[in-house]
């Protein structure tokens, strides 16, 4: 999920009650003008992808969010969701460019789209209030 004044992205349940492999990131419409420059982004994980995040050092989504992950720029402001939990991890400071295979091993394959990070501050973790 990007951090930005005007979403370009919406993230939305597929049917009924979402899961993790539901989710669908759907483009909106953005004019030729508008210059996307997001000042930070939210990944998701659970209980049996939070822990490679953290053993890699990588964020990461399907392959077909590619073009979402690689506006991913050094320096971005990156976030951990764990939509299980509930729970927001961060601040984690993006160390590289968004793009595929950091990490080949990381998730099993499951999500090439790739963002490393390096912890900025340690805030320890919030707790998100969710309509689901």
């Amino acid at each position: 999920m990007a951090l930005k004044s005007q979403a370009s992205h919406a993230i939305v349940p597929a049917q009924g009650r979402a899961a993790y492999n539901d989710i669908i990131i759907q483009p909106k419409e953005i004019d030729e003008n508008d210059q996307e420059q997001f000042s930070g982004f939210i990944f998701m994980c659970n209980g049996r992808t939070k822990p490679q995040c953290y053993m890699y050092r990588v964020f990461g989504l399907p392959a077909g969010q590619l073009d979402v992950v690689e506006k991913i720029k050094p320096g971005m402001m990156l976030f951990l969701f764990d939509f299980e939990l509930k729970l927001l991890y961060g601040i984690y400071e993006a160390a590289s460019v968004g793009t595929l295979h950091l990490e080949q091993t990381a998730f099993n394959g499951r999500f090439p789209a790739q963002a490393s990070n390096i912890p900025l501050f340690n805030l320890d973790r919030y707790t998100i209030e969710s309509p689901f």
